[in-house]
């Protein structure tokens, strides 16, 4: 749907700053908060998620549930997985494999044959932020060993911003699907498959692998994913939308300047480098106007909407009201997801006809920045140890931002 169909006033493309387009950190200027974030947690070089050390963890040995006697001998097994990490982290598909990744394909293989196959489609699945390809893996083998003809006009992309994640995932999917030790499990499905698409293990042959593809790149950028395709597909992000970046607005009452219309008295967030501490600042001297954080308020603001308001100040007024203590009512802070908005409004240009499969926190305990949906900085210790940090203007690239 375009953006009146959801409810978002239309802003003008040429009123749409460009990233960077007011400097970097190094500027007196400096860069909005999300452009901040994304290069901490992303950058090619310096970026949280570059690290040649993965950060996401992978466990060897499955955890045998049916053994499990409670939830202490749980406990206990996970902890003794985590200890036998370096500083990673351990997620939900990872902890609770092959059965997590099995369960969403059991899910869109339902789906797909009640609203697809009869009308001649492949099953088109991309997966945003698949980590190391644990997800891919255990998603495939379900499709080869329950629905081998589904399988054989399966195509599986995951669009990965991080080029280590994206060669991890590679040989995840490869050796789970390609490898010696899982012919014994899935040998029968394997023939069946061989069969049909005229597979092989000769050299120069296609191998069960093949069904999938990484795309190196920002899922949240246009250019990622090429020409806009409106046939059905499914996209899949597991634990990617706490990991996009934000923006935070801080609303002052007594302000006289700040954004214009609805939007007087909020102003937008940028950091920069203070060339005499090399430290990272904040500053909040700028009135809103950025098109995206615009959009995000707006489209939070109806979401909140009273029946018998229409003033968007007083509809945000009357959130925030509700959440701040007192002794911010002359400063109040609000963090927007404008990295959740942009990869949303991505996906529906460039894959229209999509259906969504996502999972992820519905709160983040012991979050201590004050600000509406602040977010948790953590660091990792060896051994799967965390450490949660009062502010993302330390440890950067260093440190997740949840």
């Amino acid at each position: 749907r375009d953006a009146s169909a959801l409810g978002v006033a239309r802003v003008p493309s040429e009123s749409r700053p460009r990233d960077g387009a007011h400097g970097d950190d190094r500027t007196h200027s400096g860069v909005l908060l999300r452009d901040f974030l994304s290069k901490a947690l992303y950058d090619k070089k310096d970026g949280y998620f570059a690290r040649p050390d993965v950060p996401v963890g992978v466990i060897e040995q499955p955890i045998a549930f049916a053994s499990l006697l409670g939830a202490d001998d749980y406990a206990n097994a996970l902890d003794v997985r985590y200890r036998r990490l370096a500083k990673q982290w351990l997620t939900p598909v990872e902890i609770f494999k092959p059965h997590y990744a099995e369960a969403v394909a059991r899910y869109v293989l339902h789906r797909y044959r009640e609203e697809d196959e009869n009308r001649g489609y492949p099953l088109r699945v991309y997966e945003i932020g698949g980590g190391a390809g644990t997800h891919a893996a255990g998603f495939l083998r379900y499709l080869r060993r329950n629905a081998p003809e589904v399988f054989a006009k399966t195509e599986f992309t995951s669009v990965e911003i991080s080029q280590s994640l994206a060669r991890a995932a590679e040989r995840t999917v490869r050796d789970a699907l390609d490898g010696d030790d899982h012919r014994v499990n899935d040998s029968e499905a394997r023939r069946d498959t061989t069969k049909r698409r005229g597979k092989g293990t000769r050299k120069g042959t296609k191998r069960d692998s093949d069904v999938y593809s990484v795309i190196r790149g920002d899922a949240s950028e246009r250019d990622a994913w090429g020409a806009k395709d409106a046939s059905p597909c499914f996209v899949v992000a597991l634990e990617v939308l706490d990991n996009l970046p934000h923006d935070k607005v801080v609303f002052r009452k007594d302000s006289e300047r700040g954004g214009h219309g609805d939007h007087h008295g909020w102003f937008q967030t940028r950091v920069r480098l203070d060339p005499e501490t090399n430290k990272h600042v904040e500053h909040h001297s700028e009135p809103l106007s950025d098109a995206l954080a615009v959009r995000a308020m707006e489209t939070l603001a109806d979401a909140a909407r009273a029946e018998t308001e229409t003033s968007f100040a007083r509809r945000v007024a009357r959130v925030v009201e509700a959440i701040f203590a007192p002794a911010l009512a002359s400063q109040k802070i609000a963090y927007l997801p404008t990295g959740c908005l942009k990869l949303l409004e991505t996906l529906h240009g460039a894959r229209p006809n999509h259906r969504l499969v996502a999972a992820d926190f519905d709160s983040l305990p012991g979050v201590t920045m004050a600000g509406r949906n602040a977010p948790l900085v953590a660091a990792q210790a060896d051994g799967g140890r965390t450490r949660d940090l009062p502010t993302y203007l330390e440890k950067v690239g260093s440190a997740d931002v949840f």
